[in-house]
């Protein structure tokens, strides 16, 4: 290993959103890879998306995407 962990940690970001379609325009802004490629072929599929997301991540009346970002500050080993 060339560098020395200084220290270490993570968070969990929670947001909420309106709709699935919504989701996929916040990951698309932000440089994410969404699960769906840019010029969303047929609506099938978008639907199929917005369908099994709202299943497994709905709350209330909106639905929840989950940051887990890591952070890592190391100095490289002299």
């Amino acid at each position: 290993m060339h560098y020395n962990i200084v220290t270490a940690g993570e968070e969990r970001i929670r947001l909420t959103f309106a709709t699935p379609l919504d989701v996929l325009y916040q990951s698309q802004a932000y440089g994410g890879d969404s699960c769906l490629p840019a010029g969303i072929g047929p609506k099938v599929i978008l639907q199929e998306f917005c369908d099994k997301y709202a299943k497994l991540f709905s709350c209330g009346n909106a639905v929840t995407l989950t940051y887990h970002p890591l952070y890592i500050i190391a100095r490289k080993k002299p």
